[in-house]
């Protein structure tokens, strides 16, 4: 990705909720890597009900039916999960679980 690129993509994330979706080695990097850019994540959401209400890098895990009913405005997902539980999250992420 060229730098013009990136930079553009940064802005894009600065005005906007990011929803990070797994609280793992993968998403620890996530938030790491956004706020050394100056974007922090409105929430980190998992779908294992046994880590929501926990601390990760000073945010409460969420289930993601509750951080998408508080976030009206623009949202941009990232996903920071193995791809064996992708098929599960799209099916939360759409409508269709319980998450």
């Amino acid at each position: 990705m060229e730098l013009e690129s990136l930079n553009k993509y940064l802005e894009e994330l600065r005005g906007a909720d990011v929803i990070l979706y797994g609280a793992g080695s993968k998403g620890k990097q996530a938030i790491e890597l956004l706020r050394r850019y100056g974007v922090e994540p409105a929430a980190i959401c998992d779908s294992d009900r046994n880590k929501w209400g926990r601390n990760f890098e000073g945010m409460e895990i969420e289930d993601y039916n509750t951080v998408r009913s508080r976030l009206t405005g623009k949202v941009f997902m990232l996903l920071t999960v193995s791809s064996r539980f992708a098929r599960e999250i799209k099916t939360v992420v759409r409508g269709g679980g319980t998450s």
